[in-house]
């Protein structure tokens, strides 16, 4: 559980969400407590449409993706979900770290799990809170 007290089943729901919201319907189910919990949050809102049931369903709103960016840090690639670092949800093991050089600079780089797209990252220094990552640039064709 996080200190707002989202719990990890409530980050996994928020998560699928914003998969759902990049690569389009449908959305994923999810249960009435935790769905009331995150629409108290404004983390996500009811919505209806294609992929969705008549019941209506929810979809992650700005300040959703907001609060799972400081939670996490996500491939750069167009359309990807896949996370990099995360702060949250500790136990799930994240992609190494490695090196590369761009422009004649050596720089942090991380391939992604899911699409496996070489995120390159600025400074030479290993990060250590969720602000000092920062993508440069994203190699896709690789």
């Amino acid at each position: 559980m996080t200190n707002d007290g989202i719990t990890d089943d409530d980050l996994r729901h928020l998560l699928a969400l914003r998969s759902a919201f990049h690569r389009g319907p449908p959305r994923p189910a999810v249960p009435f407590g935790p769905a009331g919990k995150l629409g108290q949050l404004a983390f996500v809102r009811p919505t209806t449409g294609p992929g969705v049931g008549p019941t209506g369903g929810i979809e992650i709103t700005e300040a959703g993706v907001r609060y799972l960016d400081e939670k996490f840090l996500f491939c750069g690639a167009f359309g990807c979900d896949g996370i990099l670092r995360r702060w949250a949800l500790l136990h799930e093991a994240d992609p190494p770290l490695g090196q590369c050089t761009l422009d004649g600079t050596g720089h942090h780089a991380i391939t992604c799990k899911k699409c496996g797209s070489i995120n390159i990252l600025a400074g030479t220094e290993i990060p250590d809170h969720r602000a000092g990552y920062k993508i440069i640039k994203v190699i896709t064709d690789v």
